[in-house]
């Protein structure tokens, strides 16, 4: 029974990481995206390990707030990543797009060393690099143009939700299971 309350809670958490994503690319607040997503995993580890040395996650703040945006000549200038990267390589924009995404994702990680640090769980964390960094790839290279959902009254990107949703799947399991 627990194991499914355990799921039920990770599933919930995640859609809320997944509408917050989604709803700040839609127009809304950046703070939902900036905040709040690492407010929801300090709060999960927290919970999970008892150490305030788990504030550190929050620190991803900083790293949300770096932008992913490629330029698209003339009007759009991108974010400073994306542009740093498209330049990098001749303007081809899948390649700075998949590059720029695995540096926030590599930065990110960064932000969640304290869970192995205080657990000695590497093996889990090891593996959930390498997932955590396909999945950067997957909903922002690999998997495009899946179209648009409504709530409540905004036009959100699916490659977002599923994005944010995928990696608060990936980050809270990885919490549960250190």
């Amino acid at each position: 029974m627990d194991i499914i309350i355990t799921i039920l809670i990770i599933a919930m958490l995640a859609l809320c990481c997944g509408f917050m994503g989604a709803w700040t690319g839609a127009g809304g607040s950046k703070l939902w995206r900036r905040f709040g997503i690492p407010f929801l995993y300090t709060l999960a580890a927290f919970l999970s390990i008892a150490n305030w040395w788990v504030l550190t996650i929050l620190l991803m703040f900083g790293v949300l707030s770096l932008g992913y945006g490629i330029p698209t000549p003339p009007s759009d200038n991108g974010s400073p990543l994306g542009r740093f990267w498209y330049d990098l390589v001749h303007g081809d924009e899948k390649l700075a797009t998949a590059l720029t995404r695995t540096t926030l994702g590599i930065l990110m990680l960064i932000t969640l060393l304290s869970v192995p640090i205080l657990t000695s769980a590497w093996g889990i964390f090891s593996i959930f690099v390498g997932v955590f960094i396909f999945n950067q790839i997957l909903w922002t290279t690999l998997l495009t143009g899946l179209g648009m959902f409504s709530f409540m009254g905004k036009s959100l990107n699916v490659e977002e939700f599923c994005l944010y949703t995928t990696d608060a799947i990936l980050v809270l399991t990885m919490i549960h299971l250190a």
